[in-house]
């Protein structure tokens, strides 16, 4: 070998470069030898010639020119889809480019016998590329730098070795090539050649008597002499590719049991390249302890830099959407840890927007939160946001690619920002939108595994049975892709008419067929095939177009689908060779869930408390607990699910900002409004509670339930109004901190509204956004408990906040305390009072005492349990009868599936 040269052998891939350099090992030791594929040798190509690859920005060059450009046949579709409109003018672009050849541009000739259609294209095309100033795609501009290399600048010689067709090389390859090797083979190693010309020729191994050989000899070809079917070759139906995996893994264990002069690398497995066919190999061979090699994979990845910018643009749109920001707080790229961003969404998700720090944030973590609270953004500021976004990301280990994307991303989205953000929006959203990452893995080596083949790549080893996954169509030969511009005839056209060398659907398809020959002719004792029924998704799945030429090779099959043998057909599963079958066994009914109440020894009063003492329970608390005391100690100990669903307004939103509107509508100390008044506040004090509560309520298509429930506040408030002027009650208190003491446990909780009414008497009153009928019903079954919690602690505790000490004040002069629901809907007032009102005054019941008996019996038990560490679990019935028994919807029941879960059978009453 001369003593400056290198001796590169070209590949088509990496499996098959695996297998030559093993070969080229074994033949002995050398040195400049290097063995890979096409990139590989332009990389080293560069490197020896210290020549950069070339950075033509083709991409923002294409879609720049694309977007230009007028009257082309692209336009109407880079206007609906972008992204895929470009890329198939890069596709396009490159294949004419690649089969012009170097020197030679993109030219569309009159006269040339080319369809009107054909001949538009490629006129389009032609202008697009000379509107690009006739760059070259990345591929092909590291090619052209190093055609203008000349040979006596490279600090090494390279000699490349190859067999013809493997790879197939265009002419920029060809011409590069010969740059590099000259046209003779006056510098190549003729053991080197000998070595990969033998690596890469799979000749028939199996007898030709037998229906291997027959397949590996003649298939695509002659089909005379036709044989009989045998033992060496049999097509097996299955459900789908996870019954492919597990019938294969047995089969497998199968022979190596049956067979003692079979090794594992004597097996070979060929599957699509396919993350599903992938995963489910890797999970079920190992289960069944037989180790794979060759096996690869690509891990789909979040685009996590981009995702972040693109939740920050939605999150700048008013109002924003809850989801986007709770996706983009959520993000391992925002400066704060993964608990604390948790926290920030569950707030955001439960309507809360004011993204309160939590205490233990850093001083990024709080700038971050003031730019994504900025509610009042002005447009123009966006292009100084998105700076100070990049600035405040976080980078954790291992992110370093995605913070690189993201900050890419806003570099480009700034231009179009400052240009209009409100118009540039859509380019901007656009441009932000995630792409698909993938990250290649790679499982170790061994020469004692199974070998795994993929599809698309040549064999690298030769074994004695093969196992071919995935036999359905569209695959084996894996089907070829068709350009998105161009027809099959176009581009024959193409290649006869105008010179390009670029390879035909007919021509690829062929290729492809001598490469799945290539992959049978590496076994020589068996092959089995496995043809899926139906895909991941349940739909059906037919064989491989295959499938025919291999059943004319053989005798008395009259349609394709006769050698297949389904294995949910009793009768075809037994002519199946070397099946794995299950030991008969009798079968195990599975074990009963038997529901007992959790006796826990400890008092689970005490979760979540401090010094030894029982945590403070809130009214709404105290109700969850009389429903189900599993719901309360799911809840208490924080573990229910944290469900993400779309912005809606349901009966509590509506509650909430019916709330808001009610508490500065009617203030303490303050004249009761009029109708005028009420009519003309209500409307800006429901745009403040949106705006602070729920502005995705503010979006247009939100204006019809906005402005419903916008006359369902002014009713309920123009009622309330008249209630209190003819009562002649005064407001003591909004939104009041109460607590005090039920028996021995503390409780505390806020009312929505303290009334003081003449004669030293106090209601507590509760809003409700819902009808009368229910709450009447649980109070005249006495099982009312909210407000009558607040009334206990009114008599056994204090007001607190700022307003404490004013209202203790006046509750010092109270001599009666009674409890008010005050009913929105229908704009019903209840109360366990007894003659405190009126009769004159519309819409009020009273309802006397006893309205709360059964439901703090029910509690006082409730707590005695809790105490001995006792949770009582519901009955299967109750979700039907504790609402007609206490008049109570067991809303709690649905906190999370574990209450339906662990219920007891039967009813209460049965036990």
């Amino acid at each position: 070998m001369p003593e400056r040269s290198l001796h590169f052998l070209l590949v088509p891939d990496r499996a098959s470069a695996r297998m030559v350099r093993r070969e080229v090992a074994t033949a002995g030791a050398r040195l400049g030898v290097l063995v890979g594929t096409w990139p590989e040798l332009v990389e080293l190509a560069l490197e020896n010639s210290l020549t950069s690859l070339p950075d033509n920005a083709w991409d923002e060059t294409l879609s720049r020119a694309a977007h230009d450009l007028t009257d082309t046949f692209w336009a109407g579709s880079l206007e609906v889809a972008p992204r895929e409109t470009l890329s198939s003018l890069n596709q396009a672009l490159c294949l004419l480019l690649e089969g012009a050849g170097p020197g030679r541009n993109i030219e569309a000739v009159e006269g040339g016998g080319l369809p009107r259609r054909t001949l538009r294209h490629l006129t389009d095309l032609a202008r697009l590329h000379s509107a690009m100033g006739e760059i070259l795609p990345p591929a092909l501009a590291g090619i052209d730098a190093l055609l203008r290399v000349k040979p006596d600048e490279d600090l090494r010689s390279i000699v490349v070795y190859r067999v013809e067709g493997m790879p197939r090389l265009s002419p920029w390859q060809s011409a590069l090539v010969k740059r590099l090797s000259g046209d003779g083979l006056e510098d190549h190693d003729p053991e080197l050649l000998d070595i990969l010309g033998r690596s890469l020729s799979w000749t028939p191994t199996g007898d030709v008597h037998t229906a291997l050989g027959a397949i590996q000899a003649r298939l695509f070809e002659s089909s005379d002499p036709q044989l009989h079917l045998d033992a060496t070759a049999q097509w097996i139906g299955v459900r789908d590719s996870l019954e492919e995996v597990e019938v294969a893994a047995g089969m497998i264990q199968n022979a190596l049991a049956g067979d003692t002069t079979l090794a594992p690398a004597d097996i070979g497995l060929l599957v699509p390249y396919d993350n599903l066919y992938r995963g489910a190999l890797r999970d079920v061979f190992t289960w069944a302890g037989l180790a794979l090699s060759g096996l690869s994979a690509e891990r789909a990845l979040r685009d996590l830099g981009r995702e972040a910018v693109l939740y920050f643009l939605i999150s700048r749109r008013r109002p924003a959407l809850s989801m986007a920001l709770a996706s983009l707080v959520t993000s391992p790229l925002m400066p704060w840890t993964t608990l604390q961003g948790y926290a920030l969404a569950r707030e955001i998700m439960n309507g809360r927007f004011d993204l309160k720090p939590a205490e233990d944030i850093t001083s990024q973590g709080r700038e971050m939160l003031r730019l994504l609270g900025n509610a009042a953004a002005d447009a123009k500021r966006l292009p100084a946001d998105l700076e100070r976004f990049a600035s405040l990301l976080h980078t954790p280990e291992g992110l370093e690619h995605h913070m690189a994307r993201a900050r890419a991303t806003i570099a480009e989205v700034i231009p179009l920002a400052r240009k209009d953000p409100d118009t540039a929006m859509k380019e901007m959203l656009l441009a932000a939108s995630p792409e698909t990452l993938s990250q290649r893995r790679d499982d170790p080596l061994s020469r004692e595994g199974i070998a795994v083949f993929h599809e698309h790549e040549e064999p690298w080893r030769r074994v004695r049975r093969l196992y071919v996954l995935g036999f359905a169509s569209g695959h084996y030969p894996l089907e070829a892709p068709v350009s998105p511009v161009f027809s099959e005839s176009d581009l024959e056209m193409l290649r006869d008419r105008c010179g390009y060398a670029i390879e035909s659907g007919s021509d690829s398809s062929s290729r492809r067929r001598q490469l799945f020959l290539r992959q049978v002719r590496s076994t020589s004792d068996s092959i089995t095939f496995f043809i899926p029924r139906r895909d991941d998704f349940g739909e059906p799945l037919s064989h491989s177009q295959t499938l025919p030429f291999m059943a004319c090779l053989f005798k008395g099959v009259g349609e394709p689908g006769d050698i297949v043998r389904d294995l949910d057909r009793q009768d075809a599963a037994a002519l199946v060779t070397g099946l794995a079958l299950a030991e008969p066994s009798v079968p195990v009914p599975p074990r009963p869930l038997a529901a007992r109440d959790p006796s826990l020894g400890q008092d689970l009063l005490l979760i979540g408390g401090s010094d030894g003492a029982p945590r403070p329970q809130s009214p709404s608390a105290l109700e969850t607990l009389m429903v189900s005391p599993l719901a309360w100690l799911v809840m208490t100990m924080g573990l229910e699910p944290a469900d993400w669903e779309p912005d809606t307004l349901d009966a509590p939103g509506k509650g909430t900002l019916a709330h808001y509107v009610f508490e500065y509508l009617f203030k303490p100390d303050a004249a009761v409004p009029d109708e005028e008044e009420i009519m003309n506040r209500a409307p800006a004090l429901l745009n403040e509670a949106i705006i602070t509560v729920m502005p995705f309520l503010l979006g247009p298509e939100w204006h019809v339930e906005r402005s419903h429930l916008l006359n369902e506040i002014e009713r309920a408030a123009i009622r309330w109004a008249e209630f209190l002027k003819q009562t002649m009650a005064q407001v003591l208190g909004n939104e009041v901190w109460l607590q005090g003491m039920f028996d021995d446990l503390p409780v505390r909780g806020r009312t929505d509204l303290l009334l003081r009414l003449p004669r030293g008497r106090v209601y507590v009153v509760d809003y409700k956004k819902s009808s009368g009928k229910s709450y009447r019903d649980r109070m005249k079954k006495g099982f009312d408990s909210q407000a009558s919690l607040y009334r206990i602690m009114l008599k056994t505790g204090k007001a607190s906040g700022r307003e404490g000490s004013r209202i203790a004040e006046e509750l010092g002069r109270v001599r009666d305390i009674g409890v008010l629901y005050y009913l929105m809907n229908d704009q019903v007032t209840l109360t366990d009072s007894d003659g405190w009102i009126d009769r004159q005054v519309p819409g009020v019941e009273e309802l006397g005492g006893g309205v709360s008996k059964q439901a703090l019996a029910l509690i006082r038990e409730r707590v005695m349990e809790l105490r001995a560490g006792i949770v009582r679990l519901n009955y299967e019935d109750e979700a039907d009868t504790f609402e007609k028994r206490t008049g109570i919807k067991p809303y709690a029941l649905d906190r999370t599936p574990l209450i339906r879960l662990f219920t007891h059978p039967g009813s209460r009453g049965e036990r």
